[in-house]
């Protein structure tokens, strides 16, 4: 669906900002919907977010579940104009808080690298936090359970993963919902123009079919997915949003994955062995590159001596 939906709040845009390109909550209505609508199969629903931006206006409507004050400030031409008031919107009842679980991995922190050794010191450009600048670390035990797992920009695969595994997963199937909603960015892609994330096809891949694992087990296989983020179209089915997303829909539709339950031992297990497979081939590919340049090098300094040579017998 478009728009994307996860950074509109229950009253439109989050704290008076802008809300990206996102109008309506979408992953937010359909777990609302899942819980009015089909009471009787779900009764628990849980929103899951790995887009590169925090999912705030998603956390601000579970949030919203129970009353709490809300307070926002406007410029206007007269001058700043300041709002309040206590703001409470329950899906299905009272006891809607208990029955939602929230969770956004994302990235955090300063929207720039660290200075290199060739920046000049007295540079003053501004560095601000990354959009939308909300999402530090904060896990509630009480309800809503909501988990934020803030990670560095260009965190690399191996630790996003992990993260998610420990700080995502295990609460999700501890959770055991009855359905889950996937709000699924793929502007963490290492070559997504945003250049904010380290993750590449094989990633989302291995998020998605640990998401199915834990809905197998607990949902009777249901999950929605929705898209939010990711930018590069750039290249039409070869771009990272493509095959990012074709991955993830692959996962999804993925027949071996029916019917396995989910396990954390086995998790770990399979997280452990991807992780030094992707290890040893780093370390094979770095190997094949030093040799290749010292290959190179090698070459230059042969055709640098056969020149020298030819030089000299000219000369003489």
């Amino acid at each position: 669906i478009r728009p994307p939906g996860h950074h509109a709040g229950p009253r439109g845009a989050v704290g008076g900002q802008s809300a990206g390109f996102c109008l309506l909550s979408s992953a937010a209505i359909a777990a609302a919907y899942a819980m009015h609508v089909h009471r009787h199969v779900v009764k628990k629903v849980a929103i899951v977010d790995f887009d590169i931006h925090h999912g705030n206006g998603t956390e601000a409507c579970v949030r919203n579940l129970i009353p709490s004050e809300w307070r926002e400030a406007f410029q206007t031409a007269a001058g700043t104009l300041t709002m309040s008031g206590v703001a409470c919107k329950p899906w299905l009842g009272s006891d809607d808080a208990s029955n939602v679980f929230f969770s956004s991995i994302h990235g955090f922190g300063a929207d720039a690298p660290p200075p290199g050794p060739d920046d000049d010191d007295d540079d003053e450009s501004p560095v601000g936090l990354f959009y939308p600048g909300s999402g530090g670390p904060a896990t509630s035990s009480e309800a809503p359970r909501i988990c934020n797992l803030p990670v560095a920009l260009r965190t690399p695969s191996g630790r996003w993963r992990r993260v998610m595994l420990e700080k995502m997963l295990l609460p999700l199937a501890a959770f055991a919902p009855d359905l889950v909603v996937i709000c699924a960015g793929f502007d963490a892609h290492a070559h997504d123009p945003l250049e904010a994330g380290g993750l590449h096809e094989v990633d989302y891949e291995w998020m998605t079919q640990e998401l199915v694992g834990i809905a197998e087990t607990h949902c009777e296989g249901r999950v929605v997915s929705v898209l939010e983020g990711g930018y590069r179209v750039t290249g039409g089915a070869l771009s990272s949003l493509a095959r990012a997303a074709g991955a993830h829909v692959g996962a999804l539709m993925d027949t071996s994955l029916a019917g396995v339950k989910w396990r954390a031992d086995a998790a770990t297990q399979r997280l452990d062995a991807a992780i030094a497979t992707d290890e040893a081939a780093r370390t094979a590919r770095a190997e094949r590159q030093q040799a290749a340049r010292e290959a190179a090098r090698e070459k230059a300094r042969e055709a640098a001596a056969a020149a020298a040579a030819a030089e000299g017998a000219v000369a003489r």
